[in-house]
Order: C-alpha cells, then structure tokens, then sequence
C-alpha cells in the first residue's frame, strides 16, 4: 500500500517526541540533495527501471518560500524520483 509522505507528516514525525525541527528546516534538507546521494539515487533508479521499465509520473503543485512551483516525480514499484 503507498502512503503519501508530506512535509507536515515528516514535521509531526520529529516534533510528537519533542524533536524540534522547522518545516523549512525539512524542506531544505528535501531539496538540497548532496551530491553523493544524488549519485547513489541516479544508480538506483537505473537499476530499478532496467527491472521494471515504466514509470509512475505525479506533478505536484507547491511553493517554496513565495514562489508557486511543481514538484515532478516518477518511479515505479521499486523507486521513487
């Protein structure tokens, strides 16, 4: 079963046992992917598209600080990007 993982939900995840962390906070760390990571994320999701090659595709509206924008995601049954 998939379950949608917003900001607030990672929020409330942190702040009920008292961790203190901004939803700005969260969203940085969501953006500013480090490099490494990033390399490790393009290595997987070519693994997981030469297993299962389709796509899931989702454009989600947001803003980040004023500003509208979407968040473009694709995956399949092994992966999320």
């Amino acid at each position: 079963m998939k379950k949608d993982i917003t900001e607030n939900k990672i929020e409330k995840f942190f702040t009920d046992p008292g961790i203190n962390i901004s939803a700005g906070e969260i969203s940085s760390i969501l953006i500013n992917v480090p490099d490494k990571m990033s390399d490790e994320m393009y290595k997987a999701r070519e693994k997981a598209t030469k297993v299962r090659p389709y796509y899931n595709i989702d454009a989600t509206g947001m803003k980040v600080g004023s500003i509208s924008c979407f968040n473009l995601c694709h995956g399949n049954n092994l992966f999320s990007f």
